[in-house]
């Protein structure tokens, strides 16, 4: 025998009427989930999946809002349907970036840096070669700018949409002081803004799709040479002065386009040295 008490919670009562167990209203909205999920299985599946396979969060809500049940069941079935909705944008996006890596290859580099004494591939270049394929496969770029960590930084940022309806943010901080490697004024405020901007779109270009810069045989290309790379005094040097400066070593190695400081090219040390003091000996007197 089974009685509704005035909060709405079942209660079982033996023969004679009196209570054996009552539920919580949290066990009892769970009985209720279970018994239209139990229904809809029963009575629906076939619609809801015709190859005989689980029936999806979206088949229970929509089962559950056209039998009335209550509120908390709705909610619940919702949270469930947006979790499993998410989670095949996600895969969707995941499988897609991977097809579309595996289709890209290096880009050879076609601008000189003459400052760093080094080469790099422009975004014209990579633009050329990498919005072709990831179109092809559902993605999308928006650029966009926020402030830096500090004075003098810009924050550029990447959302990577999806045709599955899912999205991915990234943003990397770049300097806009307008120094150059030797560290004086080569560009106004203004340009610096730009320029900064359009190094931070290249970069994260590069980190969304992995892509590597350089000749397709680089040991070829260099008669055989590895790039010489700093050493490891040199390396902690460069940490004091970033250290000092206030600046993130990371800045560093995108700039560099490397992953750590044992990689930096030795080419380029002596003048980041000197653009790092001179940001150093200003903070210092900033302060």
């Amino acid at each position: 025998m089974r009685r509704r008490s005035a909060s709405g919670v079942h209660g079982v009562c033996s023969q004679e009427g009196r209570p054996v167990k009552t539920r919580s209203k949290a066990e009892a909205t769970e009985a209720v989930v279970v018994r239209d999920t139990t229904a809809v299985e029963t009575k629906g599946a076939q619609s809801a999946s015709p190859a005989g396979g689980p029936v999806d969060a979206g088949a229970l809500l929509l089962a559950a809002t056209s039998r009335g049940a209550d509120n908390a069941t709705i909610e619940l079935l919702s949270k469930l349907f947006r979790e499993e909705r998410d989670d095949r944008r996600r895969m969707a996006f995941d499988a897609a970036m991977a097809e579309a890596q595996s289709e890209m290859q290096r880009v050879a580099p076609d601008a000189s840096n003459s400052q760093t004494r080094s080469r790099y591939a422009t975004y014209a270049a990579l633009d050329r070669r990498l919005r072709p394929i990831y179109t092809r496969h559902g993605f999308g770029l928006t650029f966009n700018t926020q402030p830096g960590p500090g004075p003098e930084w810009v924050r550029v940022t990447c959302r990577v949409s999806h045709r599955a309806g899912w999205g991915q943010d990234f943003g990397i901080d770049i300097p806009a002081d307008g120094k150059g490697a030797k560290g004086g004024d080569v560009m106004t405020k203004t340009h610096a803004v730009g320029s900064a901007t359009s190094y931070g779109m290249r970069y994260l270009l590069r980190l969304v799709f992995n892509i590597a810069v350089g000749d397709d045989d680089g040991n070829a290309a260099s008669g055989g040479r590895a790039r010489a790379t700093i050493t490891e005094q040199e390396a902690a040097n460069l940490r004091e002065l970033c250290e000092a400066c206030g600046r993130p070593v990371e800045s560093l190695l995108t700039f560099a386009g490397v992953g750590d400081l044992s990689q930096y090219p030795a080419s380029a040390y002596e003048g980041v040295c000197r653009q790092l003091k001179v940001a150093a000996d200003r903070a210092q007197r900033g302060n």
